[in-house]
């Protein structure tokens, strides 16, 4: 897992998070803890011979930021993929053309899996199903994943693999699309990502996996990503079994909290497993609970979810409530309302929502009631603000990823990506807040505010945020002294206009002082 070095870092800009005004100038940091914070006079005592010293050259320092909400593996996974989304293929006819390439170059039987496919962008908003699918091989099983994750269509080899047939029962919180008027499945699922998993197994081989999860935590330390939070809801101890691989292989090196599905809280309690446990880089998180109404109807009904959520409450595990539509946020909140009434919740053990992405102000005012904190992805906001435009009620898109209103109503709030679902690039989050235009000005500070005071506020949802979600903030979050030595440094200069977000790389990346990426010139 590294070593780490005993660091005096100076003339840099360090945003701290400690107060909004608190920039430091050099920091030291010994076994991989922070050990002086303030100016060079501060940290001289600090340099010995085996002291690495480095020149910030007045660029910013920030803590290692924590994606709170985000899928590792499926990231990992889509580097062996092909990519359809709308970047890539703009009609039906240039997905297909996509995946019969990669099924050209594949032996017969060997998968070939799309993702990032997104109907809405689609000029036709075609939902494809396992015969156009099947258009581009049936000699390779084919799966391709929405970009939300929620959604795979299936050709009728991949279903012929999977053994999903007409006499096939939709698994639990799950549906198999069938034809009108029949019972023959039609390749779409929906909600069945465990359910998929556990008829097939593995799409990808173990040296294969490995290396792409090598290669993912590379890019996410490089944009200064120290601490990442696994939020699938099919999580379990086999889940949990390979990160302890991967970690104990040093392929993996990030902080990783793992959220549990609901079916493996009990199991993990078996083990002496519950919220809060850790070991080495890894540590078991909330329990995670879908909520939604993709099928035409909110699943699971509030008198369920009520029965979910106190059972995890009972069983130790706070819950993460997916919760993207207004119905589903509203549903949430008045389920984790009702639990709450007359009930001392630990300072550690507070519930989320996750997402929160369509909440006008009588619904925020619900999500205040509940006191839940709430993790939301403002880089939506970058990525897809042209569609929303084109696709949302005008009247919704002010109340898409509130922040300002989450920050009006003194609701705790955290910043992620839900990557793959977008790129996990932190500074397009940033860039939403800081440069975002009407109806999606997301930024607490006026626009005429310093753009340093204005990037304070930007990065600490990504930063202490992330720490406050998991109850990791006496430890991570800020550069204060006692913490873990997580820090990031980006090649900008206060006072000069921000990077393009997209172009905006670390130049150095440390967990608990332990270098992650390294491409500073000295």
């Amino acid at each position: 897992m590294g070593t780490s070095e005993n660091i005096v870092m100076l003339n840099g800009h360090f945003i701290t998070n400690e107060a909004i005004e608190s920039v430091a100038r050099a920091v030291a940091l010994s076994d991989g803890k922070i050990v002086a914070v303030g100016n060079e006079c501060d940290v001289k005592s600090w340099i010995s011979t085996d002291t690495r010293v480095i020149n910030c050259q007045n660029f910013v320092v920030i803590p290692g930021f924590i994606d709170a909400h985000m899928h590792p593996f499926s990231q990992a996974r889509n580097k062996n993929n092909v990519n359809c989304d709308h970047y890539h293929a703009s009609s039906v006819k240039e997905i297909i053309s996509l995946l019969r390439e990669q099924a050209s170059h594949s032996s017969a039987n060997e998968w070939v899996i799309g993702y990032g496919y997104d109907y809405d962008y689609l000029p036709s908003h075609e939902i494809l199903d396992r015969r156009q699918l099947d258009l581009a091989s049936v000699k390779h099983p084919i799966k391709l994943i929405h970009r939300s994750g929620h959604m795979t269509i299936m050709n009728s080899k991949a279903l012929e693999f999977a053994n999903i047939n007409c006499d096939t029962p939709d698994p639990i919180s799950g549906v198999i699309g069938r034809y009108d008027g029949s019972n023959i499945p039609n390749g779409i699922l929906i909600d069945c990502e465990g359910f998929i998993r556990d008829r097939l197994g593995h799409t990808m081989n173990h040296q294969q996996f490995f290396k792409a999860m090598a290669s993912t935590n590379e890019s996410l330390a490089k944009r200064g990503i120290t601490s990442i939070q696994d939020a699938g809801y099919t999580n379990n101890k086999a889940h949990w079994n390979t990160f302890v691989e991967l970690i104990e292989a040093n392929v993996w090196t990030l902080k990783t909290t793992m959220m549990v599905g609901l079916d493996s809280i009990e199991d993990f309690n078996s083990e002496g497993l519950t919220y809060g446990s850790s070991r080495d880089l890894l540590r078991v998180g909330h329990a995670k609970i879908m909520l939604g109404s993709t099928t035409g109807s909110l699943i699971p009904s509030q008198q369920e979810l009520h029965y979910q959520v106190s059972n995890s409450h009972q069983l130790g595990f706070p819950v993460a409530i997916h919760a993207v539509e207004a119905e589903a946020v509203e549903v949430a909140a008045e389920v984790l309302t009702d639990l709450h009434k007359g009930r001392n919740i630990p300072f550690d053990h507070y519930d989320r929502i996750e997402h929160c992405s369509e909440a006008p102000k009588k619904i925020i005012d619900k999500v205040a009631n509940s006191h839940a904190m709430v993790v939301t992805q403002p880089g939506f906001l970058y990525w897809r603000r042209e569609q929303y435009r084109a696709t949302v009620d005008q009247t919704l898109q002010p109340d898409l990823y509130p922040v300002h209103e989450l920050a009006r109503k003194r609701i705790p709030y955290a910043f992620s990506s839900d990557a793959p679902v977008i790129d996990p690039n932190p500074w397009c989050g940033i860039d939403a807040i800081l440069n975002g235009a009407p109806p999606f000005n997301r930024g607490i500070l006026p626009t005429s505010a310093p753009i340093f005071n204005r990037l304070q506020e930007a990065i600490y949802p990504y930063t202490m945020g992330g720490a406050f979600s998991e109850n990791t903030n006496h430890e991570k979050g800020s550069i204060a002294l006692g913490k873990k030595a997580d820090l990031a440094i980006f090649p900008w200069t206060p006072g000069k206009d921000l990077p393009s977000p997209e172009s905006h790389y670390s130049i150095l990346t440390m967990r608990d002082g332990v270098i992650l990426h390294d491409e500073l010139t000295l």
